[in-house]
């Protein structure tokens, strides 16, 4: 042993490293600084101790430097593997420009939550690599990696009140107390949290209220990254959709490369610039939103980015027109479903001379004060489509999809 080597306290290490005593215990808990007990308390010896700071001086100095293959303009995940149990992620690939939203959508088990724990360094990958920019950030530790998370289920401390768990990057930090106080001011007048619930605790917060203080949190971290896991799932429909609204601006105005999962369609559509869908832990489809959104690769995509809903056809195409209803389809010949949404229909006036879908309907209900969602039966067959018409929509009427999509096999 050195002689210079000594054991010092926790306190004693949290003082030398300028964090909290907890985050000292946590180091030693997870493996990362060896620890020693002399009764009940933990000792850490000196020369340890500076071990650890150059390891993590090495970590970060690597991932810090230059690589000219990235592109310092994106944020790139390339061949990301990881197995969980009988789970794996399986070779996931994306560049997304620096300063975007993308979202993630796909069902429940698809890999959406391993995805975004795999780049927060949170789930430990079997291969690949994650670039902010032109660095690496495969190998840093979660606390050196800049991204903040908020979870699906928030992770607010129960003991703490809002106000104090929005301060708490802060005071890990060692901020001055006039620093703290400013900052968490600016927090709470940026999300519109209303003053009279910074003194309580989580479990009395509202779910909406929640979400506000979890990214208040998050943003008093320096973060280049935000990952939001189902940020919407917890909150009932009356807030729902103002909540996308007021999240999507707070995302703008930081002005932070984002990263949301979502289950259903609506809310993905809406916020973001570029979008990815997972099933069975691959990302199926990754791109701009609505160039993903009007071109879907498969009727699975089609039908995850459909949020009333998908009508399929069983056809042939022959001459670049289906058999039967005339529709035109740019397509080799050949039997296809033909895959259409509800929305991208017009109805065809009775004075055309084309050939288009007769239906009839069956039944409708109220959607807004101009349109309804109508099951409808194609005219002599007993295939039924679901159709979003105007209120005053005849009982019997001609249909053609605006935007059909064929798809073979």
């Amino acid at each position: 042993m050195n002689t210079t080597d000594k054991a010092m306290t926790i306190k004693e290490v949290a003082k030398f490293l300028n964090i909290s005593n907890q985050m000292v215990y946590n180091l030693v808990n997870n493996g990362s600084l060896p620890a020693f007990k002399i009764g009940s308390a933990s000792r850490i010896m000196y020369s340890d101790l500076v071990n650890y700071i150059n390891n993590q001086k090495i970590e970060f100095n690597s991932a810090r430097s230059h690589n000219d293959a990235q592109d310092n303009t994106l944020f790139n995940v390339q061949l990301l593997n990881l197995q969980k149990g009988n789970f794996s992620l399986k070779d996931v690939s994306f560049q997304l420009p620096i300063g975007k939203i993308m979202t993630i959508l796909g069902p429940s088990g698809s890999g959406k939550t391993m995805l975004l724990r795999s780049i927060a360094g949170l789930e430990k990958i079997t291969s690949g690599s994650v670039y902010m920019g032109d660095w690496s950030i495969t190998d840093l530790s979660p606390a050196n990696r800049k991204i903040g998370f908020v979870f699906e289920k928030y992770s607010l401390f129960p003991s703490m009140s809002a106000r104090k768990n929005i301060d708490f990057p802060l005071k890990v930090r060692k901020q001055d107390s006039s620093i703290i106080k400013n900052e968490t001011a600016q927090r709470v007048s940026e999300l519109s949290i209303q003053k009279e619930y910074l003194n309580l605790l989580p479990e009395l917060l509202p779910e909406g209220m929640k979400q506000l203080v979890s990214i208040a949190r998050e943003k008093n971290h320096p973060t280049e990254l935000l990952l939001l896991d189902e940020p919407m799932s917890q909150l009932d429909p009356q807030h729902h959709s103002r909540m996308r609204i007021f999240i999507q601006k707070i995302i703008r105005d930081m002005g932070k490369t984002t990263i949301m999962t979502f289950h259903g369609p609506e809310d993905a559509l809406a916020l973001s610039d570029y979008i990815g869908i997972m099933d069975k832990g691959e990302l199926v489809q990754f791109g701009e939103t609505w160039e993903v959104y009007h071109h879907p690769d498969s009727l699975l995509i089609m039908e995850m980015l459909s949020k009333l809903g998908l009508n399929r056809i069983e056809l042939a195409v022959k001459n670049g027109r289906s058999e039967p209803y005339g529709i035109e389809a740019d397509t080799p010949e050949g039997n296809y479903t033909m895959a259409f949404r509800p929305e991208d229909i017009r109805l065809l006036d009775k004075k055309e001379k084309r050939e288009g879908i007769p239906v009839q309907i069956l039944s409708s209900q109220l959607l807004d004060g101009r349109s309804r969602l109508a099951l409808c039966k194609i005219t002599g067959e007993d295939k039924e489509l679901r159709l979003l018409i105007p209120l005053d929509t005849d009982q019997e009427f001609s249909i053609l999809p605006l935007k059909p999509a064929f798809f073979q096999g």
